[in-house]
C-alpha cells in the first residue's frame, strides 16, 4: 500500500515531510487522512508518501505548489539559531542557483560555507582549473550580496569528490556547539549532498541506517520540510581513527591511479574524472569487534517456532521487527537540517515540464562545443536562448558549455526569426517540447544587450550564463568590443560573468568542420589525463 499523504509531526514521518494535501488524476491509489490514524507509531515512522514512492520507484513526479512565503517562513527560522549555514551552488548554473536575498532571511551572523556542487560535470581547461573555479564561485557569491563567507569548496555529491574534505571542514565547528543548515535552490543537489553526509562519518553511527534519505530527483522543489540527522561528536579518538583511514585510502588511491594510468597509456587512451570514495570510519574497539565477530550468524536464517496444544512445534515465517529512528534518543546532539529547495524566479528550469527538465540536466562531464560567430550571425542554444552578434568588426569565438541534449545552431540574423518560428517545439531545437498550447505558456524571448571587451583570441574574456542550460564563453580580439543581444524567456537567467570560468578554450577546440561554423571537440578532460594524483 502506498499512502497518499506525508506528514512531519512528532517525527512520525520522513521523506519530503510535506503537510500538503494533493490529489493525482493519473495515479489510481488514493488514501484519506484516516489511513494514518489507523497506523501505530512504529508504522508511521517507517511510512513514506505516495509522492516519494513514485519519485523513487517509478520516476513519476507530482507537483505540489508551495508559495514563496512558505519557503521564506522556513528559511527565516535559521536567523535566531546558533548554526552554520551550508549553501549548495550548482557550478553549471552559478548565478541561477544562488539563493536570492539569502542574507535577508538568515542574517549575517552565521558562518557561511559555500559548496560548488556538480564539479564532476566541468570539463577542465588547465591543470589548475579547480582553483580558478573556486575563485570565480566566491566572487559570484560576493557579487550576489553574500557575506560572512567562511569557506568555499568544490564537491560532487554524485561521485563523492570533495565530500571527505567538506566533512573535515564541518567537524571543525563541532566545539562551537552549532547545528548545520543546508540551503540552496531547487535542483542544486542539496538533497544529494544531505544523503552523502548522512551516509558518512558526519552522521552518528547509531542513527546512520535508521534515517530515511532525502528525496532526490531532477525536479525542483522535492524537499518540502526539514529533514535532519544527528552530527557525530568528533572525539580525539574518532578524529585519529578517521585521519588514519583517510591517509590509508589516499595511498591506495595513488597506487590505483598509477596502475590505471599505465594501462591506459599502453592502450593509447586517456580519460579523466573527479571521483572519490566516501567511506565510514570503523570506531569500534577491539573488544567490540571480537564480540561482533563471535556473535555474528553469517548466512544463517533465523526462524521462530510456536508450541501447539498437542505439544508439537509449528514453524512461524516471521520477520524481525526493524529498528526505527527515535529523535528523542539524540536530544543532546547537534543536528544537520536539509531545508526546502528555494525556487529562484530567475531560473528557466521553473518554466519547464518534467520531460523537458531531463533534457536540460547533464549527467556526465560536459563536452564543450566551439564555434565561430561572425557579425550579423545568430546562435541558438536550444529553443530557450538566442545570441545575436551585433556591431563587432571582427569574429567572435564562442564555446558552449551545456549538456549533450541541448542542440546548437548558427544562422544569419536575417533568417533567425523564420528559423525559430519554424522549428520551435520540434526536435531540431530540443526544448521546449510541445504544441502551440504548450508553447503559449512560455514567456516570449526578450533581448538583453551585453558587451565583452576582448583579451585576445586565445583566451575567453567572459561568460554568458544561460540559466539552467549552462554558459557560453566569449573570446574576442584584444581591446575589441564584442556586442551581443542575448534573448531568453522573459529575459530570465541571462548574466555576464567576468572572468570566464574556463578561459583556455583552445584546449577544447579541434579542427574546423569543413566550411561550417563549428570545430571538432577534443576529448573532455584530456588536459588532466596525464596528471598523477
Amino acid at each position: 500500500m502506498i499512502p497518499a499523504y506525508h506528514m512531519n509531526f512528532c517525527e512520525f514521518f520522513k521523506g519530503d515531510g510535506s503537510v500538503k494535501n494533493f490529489s493525482c488524476d493519473t495515479l489510481p491509489i488514493m488514501y484519506k487522512i484516516e489511513y494514518f490514524k489507523s497506523l501505530s507509531e512504529r508504522e508511521m515512522k517507517t511510512t513514506i508518501c505516495q509522492r516519494c514512492y513514485y519519485i523513487r520507484h517509478c520516476g513519476a513526479f507530482k507537483e505540489i505548489s508551495t508559495s514563496a512565503t512558505e519557503y521564506e517562513s522556513v528559511i527565516s527560522k535559521i536567523r535566531p539559531t546558533q548554526s552554520v549555514v551550508l549553501l549548495v551552488v550548482d557550478v553549471i548554473d552559478m548565478n541561477g542557483s544562488i539563493v536570492p536575498n539569502l542574507m535577508d532571511y538568515i542574517g549575517a551572523n552565521h558562518p557561511l560555507i559555500v559548496v560548488g556542487n556538480k564539479a564532476d560535470l566541468l570539463s577542465p581547461d588547465c591543470r589548475e582549473y579547480l582553483g580558478h573555479v573556486r575563485d570565480v564561485l566566491k566572487s559570484t557569491c560576493q557579487s550576489a550580496g553574500l557575506s560572512n563567507i567562511y569557506k568555499v569548496t568544490l564537491a560532487s555529491a554524485k561521485t563523492g569528490f570533495g565530500i571527505e574534505r567538506l566533512i573535515s571542514i564541518l567537524f571543525a565547528f563541532y566545539k562551537k556547539k552549532v547545528d548545520l543548515y543546508i540551503v540552496g535552490t531547487a535542483n542544486a543537489g542539496k538533497s544529494s549532498l544531505f544523503n552523502a553526509l548522512l551516509a558518512s562519518d558526519y552522521c552518528k553511527s547509531s542513527a546512520r541506517n535508521l534515517i530515511e534519505r532525502a528525496t532526490v530527483s531532477v525536479w525542483p522543489g522535492t524537499t518540502l520540510n526539514l529533514l535532519k540527522f544527528p552530527i557525530m561528536r568528533p572525539s580525539h579518538r574518532v578524529h585519529a581513527l578517521r585521519q588514519i583511514r583517510l591517509k590509508q585510502e589516499l595511498a591506495q588511491k595513488k597506487i590505483r591511479k598509477q596502475m590505471e594510468r599505465i594501462k591506459k597509456k599502453e592502450k593509447g587512451f586517456y580519460s579523466w574524472e573527479l571521483k572519490e570514495d566516501v567511506n565510514v570510519t570503523d570506531i569500534r574497539t577491539h573488544f567490540t569487534k571480537d564480540l561482533d565477530e563471535k556473535g555474528g550468524a553469517w548466512g544463517q536464517a533465523i526462524s521462530a517456532y510456536c508450541s501447539k496444544v498437542d505439544g508439537s512445534l509449528e514453524h512461524e515465517n516471521t520477520r524481525p521487527i526493524p529498528e526505527v529512528y527515535d529523535a528523542d534518543q539524540y536530544d543532546q546532539s547537534y543536528w544537520t537540517f536539509d531545508t526546502p529547495g528555494v525556487i529562484n524566479p530567475d531560473q528557466v528550469l521553473n518554466l519547464m515540464t518534467a520531460k523537458e527538465m531531463t533534457f536540460l540536466t547533464p549527467t556526465t562531464m560536459v563536452v564543450p562545443r566551439c564555434l565561430i560567430l561572425k557579425p550579423h550571425e545568430t546562435l541558438f542554444v536550444s529553443g530557450l536562448f538566442r545570441l545575436d552578434s551585433k556591431e563587432c568588426s571582427s569574429n567572435m569565438f564562442l564555446t558552449v558549455h551545456s549538456g549533450p541534449n541541448i542542440p546548437i545552431h548558427v544562422v544569419t540574423t536575417r533568417e533567425a526569426d523564420h528559423f525559430y518560428e519554424t522549428h520551435i517545439g520540434k526536435e531540431i531545437l530540443g526544448v521546449p517540447i510541445g504544441d502551440k498550447e504548450r508553447l503559449s505558456k512560455l514567456p516570449s524571448l526578450v533581448a538583453k544587450k551585453l558587451t565583452v571587451l576582448g583579451e585576445g583570441e586565445k583566451v575567453a574574456a567572459a561568460d554568458i550564463q544561460l540559466s539552467s542550460v549552462g554558459w557560453v564563453s566569449v573570446a574576442v580580439k584584444k581591446d575589441m568590443v564584442g556586442m551581443l543581444e542575448v534573448f531568453g524567456p522573459g529575459r530570465k537567467g541571462i548574466h555576464l560573468r567576468r572572468p570566464a570560468l574556463m578561459r583556455h578554450y583552445l584546449q577544447f577546440k579541434g579542427k574546423r568542420i569543413g566550411n561550417s561554423s563549428f570545430y571538432r571537440t577534443k576529448p573532455p578532460g584530456w588536459v588532466m589525463a596525464k596528471k598523477t594524483y
